[in-house]
């Protein structure tokens, strides 16, 4: 019985940036204030966990939260 477990990729800023519908430099601009790092390099390429992406999401729905409110 073969046991393997599939880790998921890990995901570069760009990706990140698809997934959440944002613009690059926004997620570069939130991963480098909340001082999220990359779990590893791939040559010049940033590397981040998986879990990276819901954290993301959570912070950019509080910010957006927050916006709403300044209005």
């Amino acid at each position: 019985m073969d046991q393997t477990t599939e880790r998921p990729e890990p995901l570069t800023v760009s990706q990140l940036a698809e997934a959440t519908s944002r613009k690059r430099h926004q997620i570069e601009y939130l991963l480098d204030a909340r001082r999220i790092r990359p779990s590893r390099r791939g040559g010049n390429v940033k590397l981040y966990p998986p879990a990276t992406l819901d954290s993301l999401k959570a912070e950019l729905a509080r910010i957006d939260r927050d916006r709403e409110g300044v209005l």
